[in-house]
């Protein structure tokens, strides 16, 4: 902030700033306050995305210890039982991990889907 109110001030060497109004100074230093704003908010939003998708990856990933027949009876992402019959989960076209139905996120049309690992990725 100290930065943005330097330049302003027409201490940055760089900058000729002398020129403008106490008014237009106040309008561009209050962008640039919002546009620092704004950054940090996206930065953090950034840091939760990955976050979650770290722990999605975490949950979802097939343990070494479990044997194929079990692992195929699973949702790929949330682990829960799939069914014979009922909820069978079906094939993500990205990763080609088998979700069940909660596990799916839904393109704008409705029909296409994937997981919600690679939506994120997305």
């Amino acid at each position: 902030m100290l930065a943005l109110k330097r330049i302003l001030e027409g201490e940055d060497a760089n900058m000729d700033l002398s020129s403008l109004t106490e008014t237009e100074r106040d309008a561009i230093l209050a962008v640039l306050e919002r546009d620092q704003t704004l950054r940090k908010q996206d930065r953090q939003r950034v840091y939760r995305l990955k976050t979650e998708l770290s722990w999605l990856r975490r949950r979802g990933a097939v343990r070494a210890d479990e044997d194929e027949g079990a692992a195929s009876r699973t949702c790929g992402r949330c682990r829960a039982e799939l069914g014979l019959i009922i909820n069978r989960g079906a094939p993500c076209r990205a990763c080609r991990q088998r979700v069940c139905k909660q596990c799916r996120e839904y393109s704008v049309n409705g029909r296409d889907w994937v997981c919600t690992v690679c939506q994120k990725q997305m």
